[in-house]
Order: C-alpha cells, then sequence, then structure tokens
C-alpha cells in the first residue's frame, strides 16, 4: 500500500487497472498450456480438453484486444513521457498484430466476446469427421453437459480466419498467433506497469523469495500459478 500511496490517484488507479490484466492474462496462459498437455483419458475427457483448449484461445484473443484498447486509449498517455524504448517496441509489435481484419481481432469479434458468428450445420457436413464423432454429451448434473459437435463447428469456422482448408490446422495456426500475441502484450503490460511506477519507487522496492512448496505427493492434483506445467 505504501508504494501505492506514493503515486498520484490517477496512477495508482492505473496501476490496479492494468494488475488485473496482467494477472487475467497469466492465468489464461497457464490454462492454456494445461489444455495443451496430452490426455490420456477417454475419448469424452479429451473432447472436453480440446473445448477448453478452444474457450482458452477465444478469451485470450479477447482479453489481449481489449486489454490493448484500453491501455492505448487510457493508461498509455499517463507514461508517454517515461515509457522505455523496450516499451515502445512493445507497442509497435503489437499494432500490426491487433489491427482490425487481423487474426486476433476476428476471433475477439465473432466468437470471444460479441458471438457475431453464426454456426449452422454446414459448418460439420465441411468437415472430414463421421456422425460418431458429431456428439454431445448429456448428463443429469448440469455442470457435466459439453455439446461436443458445436465446438467442432466452431473450430471449422476459423478456416476463413487463416485461410487454412484443414480445420485441425487452422485451429493450430489461430492457437500460435494467440500465443505468440500474447508474448508480446505481457511484454507492453509490464513496460505499462514498470512505467507507472517509475525509476525512483523500482529502484526502492526489495525482493523477497518465494517460500519452499510441499512435497511432491501434495502437489500433484493442483495447479500452481507460479510454476509452469511440464511442457507437451
Amino acid at each position: 500500500m505504501a508504494v501505492l500511496r506514493s503515486l498520484s490517484k490517477d496512477r495508482a488507479a492505473a496501476f490496479l487497472r492494468v494488475g488485473l490484466f496482467t494477472n487475467e492474462l497469466n492465468w489464461l496462459v497457464r490454462l492454456l498450456l494445461i489444455a495443451r498437455i496430452p490426455n490420456e483419458a477417454n475419448e469424452a475427457e479429451r473432447r472436453a480438453t480440446l473445448s477448453l483448449a478452444l474457450l482458452i484461445v477465444k478469451l485470450l484473443a479477447g482479453k489481449v484486444h481489449e486489454g490493448w484498447l484500453k491501455l492505448q486509449s487510457e493508461i498509455t498517455p499517463l507514461i508517454a513521457h517515461s515509457f522505455t524504448a523496450d516499451g515502445r517496441q512493445a507497442v509497435e509489435n503489437l499494432r500490426q498484430r491487433l489491427a482490425k481484419g487481423s487474426m486476433i481481432h476476428k476471433p475477439r469479434n465473432e466468437y470471444a466476446f460479441h458471438y457475431s458468428a453464426q454456426l449452422s450445420i454446414d459448418d460439420l457436413e465441411a468437415l472430414p469427421l463421421g456422425d460418431d464423432e458429431m456428439v454431445a454429451y448429456m448428463s443429469q448434473h448440469h455442470g457435466h453437459n459439453l455439446v461436443f459437435v458445436s465446438e467442432l463447428a466452431a473450430i471449422n469456422r476459423l478456416t476463413a480466419i487463416t485461410n487454412e482448408l484443414d480445420p485441425g490446422k487452422s485451429f493450430s495456426v489461430v492457437m500460435q498467433e494467440v500465443v505468440e500475441v500474447a508474448g508480446l502484450y505481457s511484454d507492453y503490460v509490464v513496460a505499462v506497469l514498470i512505467a507507472l511506477l517509475g525509476d525512483d519507487v523500482i529502484e526502492s522496492l526489495t525482493t523477497e523469495e518465494m517460500p519452499a512448496e510441499e512435497s511432491e505427493e501434495n502437489r500433484r492434483e493442483r495447479i500452481f500459478f507460479f510454476e509452469l506445467p511440464p511442457p507437451d
């Protein structure tokens, strides 16, 4: 709190807001990494994992795009004179990747927040899949329902974004672009946080080591924010 109190009210408010941006970004990236870990469970669970990956890709695209707009219009003007060279470079790197019509802009508009894209049975007919793969799982426990056929229709729509005819490859292309842009956005957000604090505050901060974690046996079923899941 002492650090925030040392800032002007507008900078402190901006720091809190940008902090939320970075928290959401980092959790979504970790969840996407988890969703990409090979799933050795049954077919239904593997389909659920694919659904999670698609969800996180859409949310990441939307959050990055919305955060970019807010940072550019409301936050960056506060720090224009104290932005580092790395921060300015991050802005330039992102500008084209988030432009209207980009691979990030389209999923954000059509799937992530606005749901403007219409899905139809034609999307399913275009897929090289059999009827046995066009499934939905319905349960008396509503939280266990998974309409996987809807995910397949949405994945097919991604071909229009990438010009890649194969829906699976198209999804991979979009996911890779989202991951790369999320990394650039992370650089930008960190540069904004540093600029909001200023050199004097940064130099006054002290480092602190994270405490040792519990035993491996107790950790097995948990997700840790400060540790990345194993690569696939």
